[in-house]
């Protein structure tokens, strides 16, 4: 392309024209040879392949950017950072737990567990992963009143 430029107004220029032309052409078909190949070795209907596929179709790609935002005092925010803090800001304040409250009415004790079996024997990955495969779902609460549904998740 320099030599082209660097040809404008010469008797070569038609001759650099020419040149640059055929190595652009060349370059191309390179490319979309390797398009090909690539598309080949994708599995079809991959995500993947039809992205490529759309991208090479020069169709709009997806857009995966946060539009403006307006913050409370309207204030429109178009730069990354202060959109990311804005949307973290309103989620948080979206989203939250409530203040712990004391509830009277379902006191649970606390429970003595005693362990009535030797630990150094019992205690393995295998037996915990065969106990916890032998729990029902659907019965009733131990003595530390947890769920068996939770444990089995």
């Amino acid at each position: 392309m320099e030599a082209k430029r660097q040809a404008v107004g010469t008797r070569e220029e038609g001759q650099r024209a020419a040149e640059c032309s055929s190595i652009i052409l060349e370059e191309y078909r390179a490319w979309g040879d390797k398009m090909k190949t690539e598309l080949r070795e994708m599995r079809p209907g991959a995500k993947a392949w039809w992205a490529k596929e759309k991208q090479l179709q020069l169709q709009k790609q997806k857009v995966c950017s946060i539009p403006p935002l307006k913050d409370a005092e309207g204030t429109w925010r178009f730069e990354p950072q202060e959109k990311a803090n804005l949307l973290a800001k309103t989620l948080r304040d979206k989203y939250h737990l409530p203040d712990v409250e004391a509830n009277s009415y379902t006191t649970i004790a606390p429970v003595d567990v005693s362990w009535t079996f030797d630990r150094s024997t019992t205690l393995t990955v295998k037996a915990a992963e065969n106990t916890l495969k032998a729990l029902d779902v659907d019965s009733a609460t131990g003595p530390d009143m947890l769920p068996t549904r939770i444990l089995k998740q």
